[in-house]
């Protein structure tokens, strides 16, 4: 009863807030926009302990309000750990010089980050990318619990200043006559960066196509070739999929190293 209600109630409040029932969808020049096709909402039914008072103040955001949102669960330490084999993987796969420096870059939720916070109803994109680097040779000796250690170091040291710099890094010098980036701050791929971006928490194959769930997800241009996606599979509950822009030639060597590395 109480359940229906609910229902009732969420239906009635998609009629007013009809985005939050649409679906993303691809626009112009693959950019992602919201399409409102009133695709509405999931709403899953279960049971707790919890009363009513542990709730709060229902009007306000409160953490607690978190753990009641139905979201898939990766653990941070796992995804980490991908990320060094990638590093490695890659690394080995385009046969970097053992004392060459590489660079793995790793996306940072900035949310908490800035001054004052972003509040916890921003929707949009809210993140940077911090680095840890090394020798390659260093790279492939790297174990699991020293690399979370940098990693968390790396992530805890942005600051709102950080953030800042970061965006001016981005802008670039403008072109007076054109306002656009000058070609010289285009970087050419490189063969010593690794970059991922954690995206499991984002359930893209759920946004449905037709009448059906996506049988595949993946970016369609990424926007550098040396970035890897980690995904939601869209074959295993609790599966995590490898999207990575390579050359050909590079594809069966990288594909043996990482693969490796979980059998």
């Amino acid at each position: 009863m109480i359940f229906d209600r609910l229902k009732i109630g969420l239906e009635e409040t998609l009629s007013e807030y009809y985005p939050a029932a649409g679906r993303l969808n691809s626009g112009d020049g693959g950019k992602l926009e919201l399409w409102c096709n009133s695709g509405g909402a999931v709403m899953a039914k279960a049971l707790t302990q919890v009363k009513i008072d542990d709730l709060g103040d229902l009007s306000k955001y409160n953490e607690f309000i978190e753990s009641l949102v139905l979201k898939p669960f990766v653990n941070e330490n796992n995804i980490n750990e991908m990320s060094l084999v990638v590093a490695q993987a890659r690394t080995k796969a385009l046969r970097v010089e053992e004392e060459r420096m590489v660079c793995l870059q790793f996306s940072v939720d900035i949310r908490s980050k800035m001054s004052p916070p972003l509040p916890q109803s921003f929707t949009g994109n809210a993140f940077v990318f911090a680095s840890i680097s090394s020798t390659s040779s260093l790279l492939q000796q790297q174990t699991l619990k020293s690399i979370i250690e940098s990693i968390k170091e790396a992530k805890n040291s942005i600051t709102n200043e950080y953030v800042e710099n970061y965006i001016k890094a981005l802008e670039g010098p403008p072109d007076p006559q054109q306002q656009t980036r000058p070609p010289e701050y285009s970087l050419p791929p490189l063969k010593e960066l690794t970059m991922v971006s954690d995206w499991t928490r984002v359930p893209f194959q759920t946004v449905g196509f037709m009448t059906e769930d996506a049988a595949y997800v993946c970016p369609l241009v990424p926007p550098l070739p040396e970035v890897a996606f980690f995904m939601q599979s869209t074959k295993e509950r609790m599966g995590v999929d490898v999207r990575i822009g390579l050359l050909p030639q590079f594809f069966d060597a990288f594909s043996h190293y990482f693969l490796g590395e979980f059998e």
